[in-house]
């Protein structure tokens, strides 16, 4: 999704234009500035939306200040983006000058894109979320990328399966979910149920009564979590395993994201050393 990155006065990086392609490997010794670019890319695309926090006085080329950071990606297709009228986004692009954080989407020619107003259209969540990169450090703790939030690798993949599920599934796993709560679970909520209803009637006049509320039958899969099952049978959590195990799910997350969903996916991946060798090699 991404073919440019353009990088200018941020960290060990005065300048760089670099063409992408649909896998990428930066090459180069310890401290040549391969995980300057590959923070830069997650402050533009990744999981965490860019604030004035995000940056400090280490951050500018050589500390000086007086440059502004500079971070742009361009896309091999743009996103359609409506509000008044449907725009044609092809790229982010973010800077600070050492006070303000301006970040707006771009056209093909690389200039900002205006709304009819006149207002330059900011980059919100809706923009992100379909380049949005996740970024997988040195450490690739699994459970960083095991949590349902929807920036996550594995939350990525619950929604994806979640998207795949019938809506006549969703209906019967909600119905007997209800069942099971009314036969086995609402007795112990009746008590307090009868307290309350008998004070808001006091106070009010009207009736109460507590219900399980099921917006969305799939939001139980927030609560499927992956278990490493040992030779002896027994299961563990991914947590309490070893870095070697936890680097093993945590690409495997990775490779089962990509394998499993049609969307764009872009997934930066710090020394994956059971991929690529020499160790200092970096797959983007």
């Amino acid at each position: 999704m991404i073919k440019k990155l353009i990088i200018k006065n941020y960290r060990s990086i005065e300048r760089l234009d670099v063409e992408l392609s649909m896998l990428n490997a930066l090459i180069g010794p310890n401290s040549s500035g391969k995980t300057n670019i590959l923070r830069a890319l997650d402050l533009i695309v990744g999981t965490t939306y860019p604030s004035v926090r995000s940056f400090d006085e280490s951050d500018f080329y050589l500390h000086d200040t007086s440059r502004t950071i500079l971070i742009e990606v361009r896309f091999r297709d743009p996103i359609q983006y409506t509000r008044y009228q449907t725009y044609h986004i092809y790229g982010f692009r973010l800077t600070f000058d050492g006070k303000d954080m301006n970040y707006v989407a771009i056209d093909d020619n690389g200039n900002s894109l205006e709304y009819r107003q006149g207002r330059e259209i900011k980059v919100n969540s809706d923009m992100r979320e379909v380049v949005s990169m996740m970024y997988l450090p040195l450490d690739r703790q699994a459970y960083q990328q095991i949590t349902p939030s929807q920036w996550k690798i594995y939350g990525k993949l619950l929604r994806h399966i979640a998207s795949q599920i019938p809506d006549p599934d969703k209906q019967n796993f909600k119905t007997g979910v209800e069942n099971t709560f009314t036969q086995h679970i609402f007795t112990h909520v009746q008590q307090a149920e009868d307290l309350l209803k008998k004070y808001v009637k006091e106070q009010t006049g009207l009736e109460l009564s507590l219900r399980l509320s099921i917006i969305d039958p799939t939001s139980v899969l927030k609560n499927v979590r992956p278990r490493i099952i040992l030779p002896t049978g027994f299961e563990a959590d991914v947590e309490n395993e070893g870095a070697g195990v936890q680097s093993a799910v945590g690409n495997s997350h990775s490779k089962n994201l990509c394998s499993n969903c049609t969307t764009t996916v872009n997934i930066s991946n710090r020394r994956t050393r059971t991929l690529l060798t020499p160790p200092w090699q970096t797959l983007l």
